[in-house]
């Protein structure tokens, strides 16, 4: 699903390794922002980078993730602090230990924005708070600042019927959104209104992504910005292999098509998942 235009945009560029690109842009001079969307996909980003261009976002550069899920990307990608850098966070999967303690280590100082914005019945963190909180820390005299958003990581804000509540997936070890990606895997219709609902989810962060930009360009004379994913998503891959062990009653459905991949399991090298995009914007 998608992978035609994934295919035909990593022909045309040659991918860069992400981690290279962070600590190339957070250890330059001036205000900086770098925007973490979760769950981006590459192909999915340049089909609304229009979106983006009305807030001077357009340099795209194919860059490759260190890891396919969150948990995996932040430990792979962290590899010495960026000790003038704020990190602020809607994702609770950089709260949980040890993740937690890397993440203070790291930064100057971290936010862990779903603590206090968390919406109990969507059940994630809307991006207007994630932006709240950068403009915060803007004012309170930050020089850097990482922005990780949730979306368009499911639940879908702008509405979806796989949508569903969960907690925040830390007690109880429930994955964040893991409830629409069962269903998405294993039903053709639920697939097509999880393709559906996560471009709109794309377009909604985008949206946000604008209006903050837009307001931090202003504030800032020399403010430079650039916009990227942990990793991407599988959209229905047929990957049977991946599921052979189990019993052939449960592992037919996945052979035959029935089942497919949707999500971001951690340890997985599907092109979809690894390669994300990295869009840039500086004024002088």
């Amino acid at each position: 699903m998608h992978m035609s235009g994934l295919k035909a945009l990593l022909k045309r560029r040659r991918p860069v390794p992400q981690r290279d690109l962070i600590y190339d842009f957070m250890e330059g001079g001036g205000k900086r922002l770098l925007v973490i969307l979760d769950a981006c996909r590459l192909d999915f980003f340049v089909k609304h980078l229009d979106i983006l261009r009305k807030a001077g976002i357009s340099d795209l550069l194919i860059a490759i993730s260190s890891g396919s899920c969150t948990a995996e990307w932040f430990e792979n990608t962290f590899k010495k602090p960026l000790k003038d850098v704020v990190y602020i966070s809607a994702n609770p999967q950089l709260s949980v230990r040890p993740r937690r303690e890397k993440l203070f280590r790291c930064f100057s100082r971290v936010s862990e924005v779903w603590r206090h914005a968390w919406d109990e019945e969507l059940g994630t963190v809307r991006a207007g708070k994630v932006s709240e909180a950068v403009r915060i820390a803007f004012k309170r005299g930050a020089e850097k600042v990482i922005a990780h958003y949730m979306q368009p990581h499911p639940p879908f804000v702008p509405g979806s019927w796989l949508n569903m509540p969960y907690d925040r997936g830390l007690k109880s070890g429930t994955i964040v959104g893991g409830e629409a990606y069962r269903r998405a895997s294993r039903s053709f219709l639920a697939r097509q209104e999880f393709v559906r609902a996560y471009d709109q989810n794309v377009i909604y962060v985008m949206s946000e992504i604008v209006r903050l930009v837009c307001w931090f360009s202003k504030r800032h004379r020399r403010a430079h910005v650039a916009v990227t994913s942990d990793h991407g998503e599988c959209l229905g891959r047929w990957a049977p292999l991946t599921h052979f062990r189990k019993r052939i009653w449960k592992w037919l459905p996945w052979l035959i098509g029935i089942y497919k991949e949707v999500g971001h399991p951690c340890g997985r090298r599907y092109p979809e998942l690894l390669y994300v995009p990295w869009a840039m914007s500086s004024s002088p």
